[in-house]
């Protein structure tokens, strides 16, 4: 690469406009940002058993921050937490009547950020954006 390009500027940039599109549409919603995007997360995994190490593979975060956004998640009566039958130690995440009133709602969102993001996108560069973020996230977690 002959030019210097600030991606990293780039890449937060972007996580911002992000940010501050969820958090409007979770503030109306009187969730967290970080709770919207955890609800999508099951929303999309129902049926399955997800566990706090799912969530914080999902949300990249690490084991002590999970744990507190899914306390207060908890405690807001958005999700609850129960011993599965094999391993009574393991606690799968289970939405709430609550939570599943406003998960339309939330997964609607979702999508439109999508959209918006890729808006004017053709689906050959998009599919290449893809895999240059895969590779991203590959090179920083590794």
């Amino acid at each position: 690469m002959d030019e210097v390009v600030d991606i990293a500027q780039q890449f937060s940039l972007i996580s911002n406009l992000i940010r501050r599109e969820l958090e409007l549409f979770s503030r109306e919603q009187g969730i967290s940002a970080a709770s919207a995007r955890v609800l999508n997360y099951l929303a999309d995994h129902l049926g399955e058993q997800i566990f706090q190490r799912d969530v914080e593979r999902e949300c990249g975060i690490r084991a002590s921050t999970a744990t507190v956004l899914l306390k207060k998640m908890e405690a807001a009566g958005l999700i609850t937490r129960r011993p599965t039958k094999r391993d009574r130690r393991l606690l799968a995440i289970h939405l709430t009547g609550k939570s599943r009133r406003i998960l339309s709602s939330v997964q609607e969102e979702m999508r439109g950020i999508d959209e918006a993001i890729l808006r004017g996108v053709d689906k050959d560069d998009a599919a290449a954006f893809m895999r240059v973020v895969e590779q991203v996230k590959h090179n920083l977690t590794n």
